[in-house]
């Protein structure tokens, strides 16, 4: 069963990790309903909030994948319906 979440996604060295986190974004482009991405140039930081839509083992293998990039944190917030 699908279900609609929210996965917040801090990534601690921006230069270093953000285009491996951009590349497992882009495989799992059909399960992405919307992004917002907020670099912090001056920090090397960066948040990216993504709206997904699949099934919870779905979305748990593809926060695991970027969860165990070095300077990652990634959480998910599910919808209660």
């Amino acid at each position: 069963m699908n279900r609609r979440g929210i996965i917040g996604i801090m990534i601690g060295d921006w230069e270093r990790d953000a285009p491996e986190v951009n590349k497992l974004i882009g495989g799992h482009r059909t399960i992405i309903h919307g992004r917002m991405g907020v670099p912090d140039h001056k920090a090397n930081i960066g948040t990216i909030a993504l709206i997904v839509e699949a099934d919870e083992s779905e979305v748990n293998a593809f926060t695991a994948k970027i969860g165990a990039i070095e300077s990652v944190e990634v959480h998910t917030i599910f919808a209660g319906v």
